[in-house]
């Protein structure tokens, strides 16, 4: 159930038109998520979205640039470290959306910051089927769709 309460904030926030309030509701669903991925034994996943909350906290109250780095350093160090522990690079696909989603978080807008999420909700798709998580799979189908609308529609205001 706690599943599906993270997709309705994610999903809530792929509707956005605004950056600020995509990234307010993705934060608010992160924290739903983080407690469905425990729940799920998945724990370097739920590291890497705990980390995230910690990032996009941070990063509206001290968009500093050294903090920037500091968790783009460290969402690299964990895929660097997950790859190492485990050589399969299907194991290795949260970290790899965290890098993604903190560069596009913390460095892009618009167009390339939707691009990027539709990226990492391709990649969380192939983590929800991995992991058995019905909540990931329907989140990732239908916000791959949103995402194309939401394109769609910056597009049309431009």
């Amino acid at each position: 159930m706690i599943g599906f309460v993270s997709t309705f904030y994610f999903l809530r926030s792929d509707m956005q038109e605004d950056d600020r309030l995509l990234d307010h509701y993705y934060t608010i669903g992160n924290v739903f998520f983080l407690c469905h991925l425990l729940l799920l034994s998945s724990f370097i996943p739920a590291l890497t979205v705990g980390l995230a909350i910690m990032r996009n906290v941070i990063n509206n109250f001290y968009p500093h640039r050294i903090i920037k780095l500091g968790f783009l350093f460290v969402f690299v160090s964990i895929f660097i470290l997950t790859y190492l522990m485990d050589s399969n690079l299907y194991n290795c696909l949260p970290a790899i959306v965290s890098v993604l989603m903190t560069f596009g978080f913390l460095y892009t807008k618009g167009h390339v910051l939707t691009l990027i999420s539709i990226i990492c909700s391709l990649l969380w798709l192939m983590v929800g089927f991995n992991i058995g998580s019905i909540s990931i799979v329907l989140l990732e189908v239908v916000s791959i769709g949103l995402l194309i609308v939401r394109t769609i529609r910056i597009i049309n205001f431009k």
